[in-house]
């Protein structure tokens, strides 16, 4: 099941040592979330026709994500890989921008 996968991944001691030693280190000051840099061109957002409020550092997801939504007829039980890939890594952007602001998250 899903949660004894993610049970096994927080107690495996391989990547508690590598987050522990600073390996897995993500940016955490507001300078380096802005200075990171986007998967994707800003030509290839402007291509999939992106509006400009979904053009963050997820939109490598959402581009192949809306074409097969478009091929698929948005049906909710198609693309569910690349909808839920989506999802949490629009999470983690949240959780790295509570991290730079300073604000504390739940998880």
């Amino acid at each position: 099941t899903h949660s004894s996968a993610r049970k096994l991944r927080r107690r495996h001691p391989r990547i508690q040592g590598r987050a522990r030693r600073g390996v897995l280190k993500m940016p955490v000051t507001a300078e380096e979330l802005a200075n990171r840099p986007m998967k994707v061109t800003a030509e290839e957002m402007e291509a999939a026709q992106l509006p400009l409020e979904w053009r963050d550092h997820c939109a490598h997801i959402l581009i192949p994500l809306n074409k097969c939504r478009r091929k698929t007829a948005w049906m909710p039980w198609e693309c569910t890989d690349l909808r839920h890939a989506y999802e949490k890594c629009q999470y983690e952007e949240y959780k790295l921008r509570c991290e730079a602001g300073g604000v504390s998250s739940a998880h």
